[in-house]
């Protein structure tokens, strides 16, 4: 049993527990992060946040929508346009109209109960 979850975990990208982490925190505070600051506050440098897709998408496709929960990715926008990037809206059929949009998307994820949310292994 121990082989087969220490496998799945493989299928985690790198730093995803880390990004969870830091986005749970901005949740808990009602704000948001840039891309480059969620990939500094995980330990990379700033030129990594492009790599924040992967854990961002893993989060998305894994712990929240199909279990029903709000957008806790959201929480990660640009730094131009304070918005989360294209492919964040993926999966969810649903395009982004502008900032009071994405506001009203992430409002339930400010008063969402995370703390009992983590990576799980199936």
């Amino acid at each position: 049993m121990a082989k087969r979850n220490s496998k799945r975990r493989t299928n985690i990208p790198k730093n995803t527990e880390a990004v969870l982490a830091v986005l749970k925190e901005r949740a808990h505070k009602r704000g948001e992060i840039t891309y480059g600051e969620l990939a500094e506050r995980v330990g990379l440098t700033f030129k990594a946040a492009l790599a924040m897709r992967f854990p961002l998408n893993y989060i998305r496709d894994e712990i929240c929508l199909p279990h029903g929960r709000p957008w806790l990715w959201m929480l990660a926008v640009d730094k131009e346009e304070g918005l989360p990037g294209p492919g964040a809206m993926t999966g969810t059929e649903i395009k982004l109209k502008g900032k009071q949009h994405w506001r009203d998307l992430v409002e339930p994820v400010y008063t969402y109960d995370w703390s009992q949310v983590q990576i799980e292994d199936r």
